[in-house]
């Protein structure tokens, strides 16, 4: 079934007549329990903030890095996730480490970050437990405007990163290299950019051999180790002249440690609603991930694929859509997605700063920002089959995990991720190949299992998929006056009986009693 791309009075019209499952509104989720189809890296759901913060909100008092109630939002997220910094700006930072200064410096359409700044940046991340990817500025540092890049204003700041014993683990060499053209005069072909990058390669070697020498052997320790390496950020390398493949057939396997990309469905400025809810744009995802991971394994095979920066509609997002509930269905499907054909992190643009973030300016989680916290909360790191996830042209859509580990859930436990596109209630019925018991819910000892665990996620007010706010469970997600998350606890619902899924709507559903072999692994 396609979904409607009705006007939101219709949508919610059609969501408040889907009372009532017809016979035919049955859809079964047949999850192959028998093997994992990969394993998932720690810290997949990934986060990070622009680089444009860094020049102009950080100590302006919109986004206070050592506020409670940034840190509060900060951590509920951060234990398990990557902090990537960086951007479009980043091309523009310059970096002094001699001297002092609390805000970045000079006029547009440059900045100057000092010692202070860099300070506080990294205090944050250390102190919401962010492990840190930072972008360095891969534009301006050239010979000529075409020529090659140069180390020496990033050498400085990538050792005082070591001195201090900051919190980056990588870097990135430029944002978006295939759209450096748009902002200015600077062209860099993908094969320039490769020996760029096998220059950094080498300085991040070097680097580390220096810390070494240096290190005093009082005590025994392993050697520093050098930075990752990280890139090349392509926007649309995809499409655009094949800039991401040239780049990588130029680059070859072992420079970097991770591939990234870029990938937003629309424009911000132009995206209306049904876009977020219709299927044929949830499915653009398919052919951009099948074909990134067929470059990486060609000509980079080592390398982890990250979509290094990720939302839905570029531009900031599309505001009164892309910070409101209808924009889980494109999150949670992109989840999903990723972590069934290859992508080893999604890093989610932004977590604040722009329409599309999880934290608005007033310091309130939008209702993604609730979805990634039950996503980590729930999600463990083996991935799972389910029959057709990978198909174009679904309405109802499901995505199978290992249970994260808990107190209280049992080895074999089973998350799925379920999403209805669909303005009628769907039926969904669980069934575990290879298990003892398929459909599960009719085994003979069905009465006697645990009952099923049920995150169901709605819109404030019925059918009104742009709402503001989400509702879990019926009750409505908001934190307390200092920052505090609510309580975010499951419905017990019997295993004998179907799940049901209302109109537009997103559920997590969670089965300790699956007993799936291959989760007793991971």
């Amino acid at each position: 079934m396609k979904v409607c791309a009705a006007p939101l009075a219709l949508l919610a019209l059609a969501a408040l007549a889907g009372a009532v499952v017809a016979a035919d509104d049955h859809v079964t989720v047949d999850v192959e329990g028998q093997s994992l189809l990969r394993t998932l890296p720690e810290r997949f759901l990934s986060v990070t903030l622009d680089a444009s913060l860094v020049t102009h909100r950080f100590k302006e008092g919109a986004f206070n890095l050592t506020g409670d109630r940034v840190l509060k939002l900060a951590r509920a997220l951060g234990n398990d996730s990557t902090l990537r910094l960086g951007g479009t700006t980043g091309d523009y930072l310059l970096y002094d480490m001699s001297t002092s200064r609390k805000k970045a410096a000079n006029p547009r359409p440059t900045y100057t970050m000092h010692t202070d700044l860099w300070q506080d940046v990294n205090e944050f991340a250390s102190a919401s437990g962010f492990p840190m990817v930072f972008g360095l500025n891969g534009r301006l540092h050239r010979r000529d405007v075409n020529g090659p890049w140069s180390a020496s204003n990033a050498l400085p700041l990538i050792q005082r990163t070591r001195a201090m014993q900051y919190p980056v683990f990588a870097f990135e060499l430029g944002n978006e290299p295939d759209l450096w053209h748009k902002h200015g005069n600077v062209t860099v072909s993908p094969e320039q950019l490769a020996s760029d990058f096998k220059l950094l390669k080498k300085v991040f070697e070097n680097e580390a051999a220096a810390a070494a020498a240096a290190a005093v052997p009082a005590v025994a320790a392993p050697a520093p180790a050098a930075y990752q390496l990280i890139g090349p950020d392509t926007a649309g390398g995809l499409e655009r002249g094949g800039f991401l493949e040239r780049f990588l057939s130029a680059l070859g396997d072992g420079i970097v440690d991770a591939v990234t990309w870029h990938q937003y469905y629309g424009n911000g400025r132009t995206a209306v609603l049904r876009d977020f809810v219709a299927v044929k744009t949830l499915d653009k995802l398919l052919d951009q991930l099948n074909r990134t991971s067929a470059y990486v394994r060609r000509y980079a095979p080592s390398a982890e694929v990250w979509l290094g920066e990720t939302s839905s509609m570029y531009g900031g997002g599309a505001p009164g859509l892309s910070d409101r509930f209808v924009a889980g269905f494109l999150w949670l499907d992109k989840l999903g997605l990723a972590a069934l054909l290859g992508q080893s992190k999604v890093c989610r643009q932004a977590f604040f700063g722009g329409s599309y973030s999880l934290v608005n300016d007033s310091l309130l989680p939008n209702p993604d920002f609730f979805t990634a916290v039950l996503f980590q909360r729930l999600v463990g790191r083996g991935v799972l089959a389910v029959a057709g996830a990978a198909a174009k042209g679904r309405s109802v859509r499901s995505y199978a995990f290992c249970t994260r580990h808990a107190p209280g859930v049992p080895s074999g436990a089973v998350t799925l991720l379920v999403l209805n596109l669909e303005a009628s209630v769907r039926s969904i019925r669980l069934a575990f190949s290879g298990q003892a018991a398929a459909p599960l819910h009719d085994a003979v000892a069905g009465a006697a299992m645990a009952p099923r665990q049920e995150y169901h996620l709605s819109a404030e007010h019925a059918g009104v998929l742009d709402s503001a706010s989400m509702r879990l469970n019926g009750d409505l997600l908001k934190v307390s006056s200092d920052g505090d998350l609510p309580d975010m606890s499951p419905k017990l619902v019997d295993m004998a009986s179907d799940v049901t899924m209302e109109p537009y709507s997103m559920s997590f559903i969670v089965v300790p009693s699956a007993a799936v072999l291959a989760c007793r692994t991971v």
